[in-house]
């Protein structure tokens, strides 16, 4: 039952990495001002690993593709939190980034039947 729910999970892991990433790249271009509520970066950050997760988990059973497809975007994400990646470096932006395609990959594998 629970391996229904992994597409919708995959769906949400991606729209939430985006939304991360939007905000992340605003703030380091100056469009967006957080110095303020930094948190706010932080909480997407969090509500994407736990998605990513939770679509992982979901999926292993009936559609490990999905699973498989998010493992490089989860060793991103172990890595963003890491307390190695300087927020704001070069690096954490071609790191972020690099779970692109992770993400893309997985709402397609979701969108098949």
């Amino acid at each position: 039952m629970i391996h229904r729910l992994a597409a919708p999970l995959a769906g949400g892991a991606a729209l939430s990495y985006a939304a991360t990433c939007v905000l992340g790249a605003g703030t380091a271009s100056g469009v967006f001002r957080t110095e303020n509520s930094r948190w706010v970066h932080h909480a997407f950050f969090i509500v994407t690993s736990t998605l990513t997760g939770a679509a992982a988990c979901a999926s292993m059973a009936k559609r490990p593709s999905i699973a498989l497809t998010l493992v490089p975007a989860s060793a991103a994400l172990i890595a963003l939190a890491s307390r190695r990646v300087r927020a704001g470096s070069a690096d954490h932006s071609r790191i972020a980034l690099s779970a692109a395609p992770s993400y893309a990959a997985a709402v397609i594998e979701s969108l098949r039947s």
